[in-house]
């Protein structure tokens, strides 16, 4: 079975290579690169949350240890 992005892909394509539409071949092929894309951003966001986080951490433990001495 073929999915609206396949679809798209196709027709547009093919009005492309008959002329009808004079769009770049970078818009023509962007639905191929939408969910890699939202992926990547997922994982940056996710990796910076954790980076974030483990700072927090060690800041909180420093001053811990600096204001409390143990």
């Amino acid at each position: 079975m073929i999915d609206i992005e396949w679809a798209m892909i196709i027709v547009f394509s093919v009005l492309k290579l008959t002329g009808i539409i004079t769009w770049s071949w970078w818009w023509l092929l962007a639905f191929l690169f939408l969910y890699p894309m939202m992926l990547i951003v997922v994982i940056v966001v996710v990796g910076l949350a954790v980076i974030a986080a483990m700072f927090v951490e060690e800041l909180l433990r420093f001053l811990y240890k600096m204001f409390v001495g143990k």
